[in-house]
């Protein structure tokens, strides 16, 4: 998979530019803040259908225009692609793909799929389970689209239950219990999907993470695995399994989870424990082994995207680097070589590998 060109028009710091890429390593330098990263964040906000930085669609609007637009043209497997997206301040972003108006993001995610590696991942091992629920459910949805809408609707359901939750007030009505039966049985059943896909996606990450960080490491052992609240200590691997025990902690927490006025188990509660030489990486470790933690898994991401949909995603490394030290960014290059299109952006303009093209940017401009 690779985007041979995309078109930007008033996205961040940037006017009006069209580029073309190589489909091997492409190079983005230039000094700080002139928009390095706002190129790698237009690319991938093609495949992720919002902004890896989290930030809403109206802060990446330039400065004095309305709205911001993108084309980008891909090559997959599949064939050619035409993806467009737009989003003006105060109004409801538009996508076409090739050339057809979408109005739902499960019909987006996934269709041009991308692996972004920014200096901030450091916090999907030193921050709380937010950050790697995030990490696992923005592969995973790129990955499969039923994934994405099973997250939608699992979103949407939690948001009702605890509304009703909250509306009992600590005393259930006979309505009360018929509607939160109700609700039970449509969180277990979307969770559990949620919940399996995440449990196999960590099995297969596990060995490659693990293979990716001893090589940067030079030996240090890294683990994976997957904290399921709805499971717990069950066994449960498949979807019908999880279900059945998912249910049954919901009835278990009940009384807890009316008092409390939210829901207190399933895939919005879960955590992906990643550590270090069997201690916890997010207590334990430097910072610089939380970093190349974090970049293993991306790596491994790239690999298991690889896996499921038998070519490898781009892959987009902001800044990266200038974090590591010599002999890791070496092996980082020599890693990333013939995994597809790859993005650096860095301050300095060579690169210790054979790069594609060079992009200066300046001030939202930029020179190739």
């Amino acid at each position: 998979m690779q985007i041979e060109s995309i078109y930007i028009d008033g996205f961040r710091n940037y006017g009006r530019v069209e580029l073309g890429f190589s489909p091997g390593l492409n190079l983005v330098w230039g000094a700080n803040a002139q928009g390095k990263s706002n190129l790698l964040e237009a690319i991938c906000y093609l495949g992720l259908a919002s902004s890896f930085r989290l930030a809403p669609d109206g802060e990446l609007i330039r400065h004095e225009q309305e709205y911001f637009y993108l084309r980008g043209k891909i090559q997959r497997q599949e064939g050619p692609l035409l993806l467009e997206a737009a989003a003006g301040r105060g109004k409801k972003r538009k996508w076409k793909v090739d050339g057809e108006a979408r109005l739902k993001l499960a019909e987006i995610v996934g269709l041009f799929h991308t692996v972004i590696f920014a200096p901030e991942d450091i916090w999907l091992v030193r921050s709380g389970p937010e950050q790697r629920r995030r990490y696992l459910n923005r592969q995973l949805a790129q990955a499969y689209r039923s994934y994405c809408r099973d997250q939608l609707l699992y979103a949407h359901v939690l948001k009702q239950r605890n509304a009703c939750l909250k509306a009992c007030r600590g005393e259930e009505s006979l309505l009360d219990r018929e509607q939160l039966s109700l609700w039970d049985l449509q969180l277990a059943e979307a969770g559990a999907r949620i919940a399996a896909c995440r449990e196999r996606a960590v099995e297969q990450l596990a060995p490659m993470a693990a293979y990716i960080h001893a090589q940067l490491s030079g030996g240090e052992e890294l683990t994976l695995h997957y904290a399921d609240s709805a499971a717990g200590k069950s066994g449960a691997k498949s979807a019908a399994e999880i279900q059945a025990h998912f249910l049954s902690e919901l009835e278990r927490l009940r009384p807890n989870e009316l008092y409390r006025g939210m829901s207190l188990c399933g895939p919005h509660r879960d955590d992906l424990l990643i550590r270090l030489d069997g201690r916890p990486a997010r207590d334990f470790a430097s910072q610089g082994q939380q970093r190349t933690a974090a970049l293993s898994l991306k790596l491994a991401e790239l690999e298991l995207a690889r896996s499921i949909r038998g070519e490898y995603p781009v892959l987009l490394l902001d800044d990266v680097l200038s974090e590591l030290d010599q002999n890791r960014s070496a092996q980082v290059l020599a890693y990333v070589a013939d995994k597809g299109q790859t993005f650096i952006s860095a301050v300095d303009g060579h690169l210790a590998a054979k790069v594609g093209k060079r992009f200066h940017i300046r001030g939202g401009e930029v020179e190739s």
